[in-house]
């Protein structure tokens, strides 16, 4: 199994730039608009052109609804969706149904069983202490 280097929550064409120069496999844009690292739609726009197609856009959303899915998906046009809130196995279906592509789930609870999230990669989502 190879490891796959992700950098999240990018909001500037330098942090872009130097993600990708780093060697990024994936690089991260937030749309949640209770985090510091949110960008606006305009901003993930912009953001996302300047990937190049060696490395692959994750839209990260909390508990979004489907038009604010659909928005953020036109803007960015991501590879992958990272679901970062409390989303259900069910919802996450759903999201996969409607609008494709691949699914980043959340396995946050010993309860859940990664047999249960349709995503197709799964992420372990603890809180951390302090300021994130």
């Amino acid at each position: 199994m190879s490891t796959l280097v992700k950098i999240c929550g990018l909001k500037t064409l330098e942090a872009v730039d130097a993600a990708v120069k780093a060697g990024a496999d994936m690089v991260g844009f937030v749309v949640f608009d209770r985090s510091p690292r949110h960008v606006s739609l305009d901003d993930v726009a912009s953001l996302g052109a300047r990937v190049p197609a060696g490395a692959a856009k994750v839209l990260l959303t909390v508990d979004a609804d489907d038009a604010s899915l659909a928005a953020a998906i036109a803007a960015l046009n991501p590879a992958f969706l990272q679901l970062h809130g409390a989303e259900t196995p069910e919802r996450v279906a759903a999201i996969r149904a409607g609008f494709g592509g691949t699914a980043i789930g959340p396995f946050r609870r010993a309860s859940e069983a990664l047999s249960e999230m349709p995503a197709q990669l799964v992420m372990a989502a603890a809180p951390l202490s302090g300021k994130t």
